[in-house]
């Protein structure tokens, strides 16, 4: 896949929430969805699939792996990235289990809002817990809140409707800059808002900010293509050829990308699975 940046004419943003976070709804629905709508985006939230509810779709049964092998995924990660080392109880945390039902929800999920992408030129998807700051301020309840409360809630959410509206223009023009380029940053699948950065990333050509990803997680805002949206859904569908279950979405599409896992038997699964016409 190809990791940067659109053809401009309606584009989306989506907004994905689990309907009993009615609190997370709330505030996004006040901080950011009326912002990028007077900025010019068809925005909306989308209902997440909950994972504890799913029948049809599990994780690969692979995904839990040996004490020896977790070891030697500590060694790969520091050899890949080693200013980003993670400890063995961490590794453990996310690959010495069993893919879980959240993942699973945030895999269909995503599916999900690659669907609403079709028809579009670009959308923007966010999780809903990104923040457009990099301060977050302890707020009381929003309906449970005095006068003083009251104040600094008023006073961050319109630090962040502005950022919102920052960040969307800030979109517009580098989608527009990047589809005037010539060569490959002018096709582009997903462009990444927000991440935790491992891999070393590649200049791109040109007057921008854009570069080409390295290996990264924490995929809780970026934009999509509608053709990087009909790849992702092609790449992630569970019958497809060869697929054997729910791979998590932090692992499965960095990998896709990069074609770099510290998790070697992922590096193998994508080599077998997918085709070159990323």
């Amino acid at each position: 896949m190809t990791i940067h940046a659109v053809q401009v004419g309606g584009p989306r943003a989506l907004v994905i929430n689990l309907d009993h976070r009615g609190d997370r709804r709330q505030w996004m629905s006040c901080s950011c969805i009326p912002a990028l709508v007077e900025a010019g985006a068809d925005a909306g939230i989308l209902s997440a699939v909950d994972g504890a509810t799913v029948t049809e779709a599990a994780g690969v049964p692979w995904w839990a792996i040996s004490d020896a092998t977790l070891a030697q995924v500590e060694a790969r990660w520091a050899e890949l990235f080693p200013t980003e080392k993670l400890p063995v109880n961490e590794i453990c945390r996310y690959y010495g289990r069993p893919v879980n039902s959240g993942e699973v929800g945030i895999y269909l999920s995503h599916r999900q809002a690659w669907k609403n992408a079709l028809g579009a030129p670009w959308t923007l998807i966010l999780e809903d817990d990104v923040a457009p700051v990099d301060f977050l301020p302890k707020l009381a309840p929003m309906d449970n809140m005095d006068e003083r409360q009251a104040r600094e809630h008023g006073v961050f959410l319109q630090v962040c409707r502005r950022r919102w509206a920052a960040i969307w223009n800030t979109l517009q023009q580098t989608v527009d800059d990047l589809r005037n380029q010539s060569g490959p940053q002018s096709c582009w699948d997903l462009l990444l808002l927000g991440r935790h950065r491992f891999g070393e990333d590649k200049p791109l050509v040109g007057d921008h900010d854009v570069v080409r990803a390295g290996f990264s997680t924490c995929l809780h805002a970026y934009v999509v293509s509608e053709k990087g949206a009909q790849k992702l859904l092609e790449y992630t569908a569970l019958d497809r050829p060869g697929a054997q279950g729910v791979i998590p979405i932090d692992d499965l599409l960095p990998l896709l990308w990069s074609r770099t896992h510290p998790r070697k038997d992922l590096e193998l699964y994508e080599q077998a699975s997918f085709d070159d016409s990323r």
